[in-house]
């Protein structure tokens, strides 16, 4: 089944008006009803079963199945894109097996989708990192467009959420910097990648994470307008940063930063930060409203990192990848920072009356203290008593009788 795009998928079969809102709706319902019970159906098979699509639009939705791109056998279906689909194939000449990226039909007759498909296969051509998905040619067959890359056995990090919700954060921290790591490398090509989310990231069967889709890559300093030729902005809504979202036309590797963030944020919570009726109402948050990295459960040291990486304000965000990968290293396993040791003295509270007494007895303790304490001093001299004088005898020794 469709995983790593089914949010695109669902856009492409509105768009063309396959199905309407409430036949979605329902057709998403019934595939969860079905993988409950243990029947794992794609949401194209759920619309065949009941009959909303006839299967001539199916495989208008999969322009690879019809088996005219020489060289390479279609096996399965991996994922289908707003401007795509990606198969599992076997590249015959070489005998292996790749991801077949072929650009829908109804995009082949146009000159700026065709460049802008082809210029993820130049991206990827420049690069050669572990942590990014390889590719390996480019070409066209009987009017199809298409791409070859490196098949990765696993799924994506957007897969692993919708059964999981949410991860251990010392793995999500793992992922952070693979991705990192990857966008050091993509930054010293010269190339911001614009568009960094669960879906294009895929996590091998070993664990490794590997960055995928670079059709929205673009070369730093690159001239070219924030607008894609549609007239929308470029990236996707819940994981785009606010230079994005406003259309500012300088933006650089803080962006993808930005996006790592709030894809960071899904994986410790659960649920990117913001949502809305419609994808403007959740740009406006973007620029308007800060991230809070308020989750429990998560280290002060982690949630620190993930306030840093969201700024509003991209002069305060981490600065580059090479910065975020010193960050984690001295994170560690992400305890919070030691902190000074105070002692507190507890505070014993009686009532007043009593108060008084302790008061009164300890002012009395401290004067008996002080007397102690104090050195003894020699008494002072007593002066001797100077003999009487004849008058004052005189004066007080009555005569003698007459005889």
């Amino acid at each position: 089944p469709p995983g790593p795009m089914n949010d695109d998928f669902e856009a492409l079969i509105l768009r063309r008006g396959l199905v309407d809102p409430e036949q979605l709706k329902e057709a998403l319902r019934l595939r969860a009803k079905f993988a409950e019970d243990g029947m794992e159906l794609s949401l194209e098979e759920v619309l065949l079963k009941k009959g909303w699509i006839t299967s001539e639009q199916a495989q208008s939705l999969d322009p690879g199945r019809e088996g005219r791109i020489p060289g390479f056998e279609i096996l399965s279906t991996l994922g289908r894109g707003g401007m795509g689909v990606v198969y599992k194939a076997r590249q015959t000449f070489m005998d292996r097996i790749v991801a077949l990226k072929v650009l829908l039909p109804e995009y082949s007759r146009e000159k700026e989708f065709i460049d802008r498909f082809l210029r993820e296969a130049k991206a990827v051509a420049r690069l050669n990192h572990p942590h990014i998905v390889a590719g390996y040619d480019a070409g066209s067959a009987g009017g199809i467009h298409y791409t070859v890359m490196e098949y990765v056995e696993g799924e994506t990090l957007d897969a692993r959420l919708a059964r999981e919700k949410k991860l251990p954060w010392k793995e999500a921290l793992r992922i952070v910097r693979q991705i990192a790591q990857a966008l050091d490398h993509a930054q010293g090509a010269g190339l911001i990648h614009r568009d960094i989310k669960p879906s294009n990231i895929i996590l091998a069967a070993d664990g490794t994470a590997k960055l995928l889709d670079l059709g929205m890559a673009r070369a730093t300093g690159e001239g070219e307008s924030s607008l894609t030729l549609t007239g929308h902005v470029v990236g996707t809504p819940k994981y785009m940063s606010p230079e994005q979202a406003s259309g500012d036309k300088s933006i650089d590797i803080r962006a993808d930063l930005y996006s790592l963030g709030i894809t960071l944020y899904e994986m410790l919570s659960g649920a990117a930060p913001f949502t809305g009726s419609n994808p403007m109402a959740i740009l406006h948050k973007h620029v308007h409203e800060g991230v809070r990295f308020a989750i429990p459960g998560i280290p002060a040291g982690v949630l620190s990192l993930g306030h840093r990486l969201t700024e509003r304000n991209r002069l305060k965000r981490c600065p580059s990848p090479a910065q975020l990968i010193a960050e984690l290293d001295r994170l560690g396993d992400g305890a919070e920072p030691p902190r000074p040791v105070t002692r507190r003295i507890p505070i014993v509270r009686r009532s007043s009356r009593s108060g008084l007494w302790i008061a009164l007895g300890g002012a009395a303790g401290l004067l008996l203290l002080a007397a102690v304490a104090l050195p003894s001093r020699p008494a002072p001299p007593v002066p001797a008593k100077a003999p009487p004088r004849a008058e004052s005898l005189a004066a007080v020794t009555p005569p003698p009788e007459p005889a």
